[in-house]
């Protein structure tokens, strides 16, 4: 059988890209979550609709969270817990 070898510069380049988007993005999913858990101008049914859309389409959804859902316009004030 044939052995499979991984040449050290491979694992550079891949580790290399791995913390060039990988890390940023987490960051930015991780942000976009706790943004919309602590938004206080949300309604409870939009921060569950958000935090599911962010959960379930992982870096897409928090992009879109972070352009569309950080400041909705809404006639209500702010709500107070």
């Amino acid at each position: 059988m044939g052995e499979t070898t991984i040449e050290p510069s491979r694992i550079i380049v891949d580790v290399d890209w791995f913390m060039v988007a990988g890390i940023p993005l987490a960051v930015c999913w991780i942000a976009a979550l706790v943004h919309c858990l602590t938004n206080k101008r949300l309604r409870d049914i939009e921060r569950l609709t958000w935090v599911l859309v962010i959960i379930f389409f992982n870096f897409i959804g928090a992009i879109i969270y972070l352009i569309f859902g950080r400041n909705p316009k809404h006639d209500h004030p702010p709500l107070k817990k």
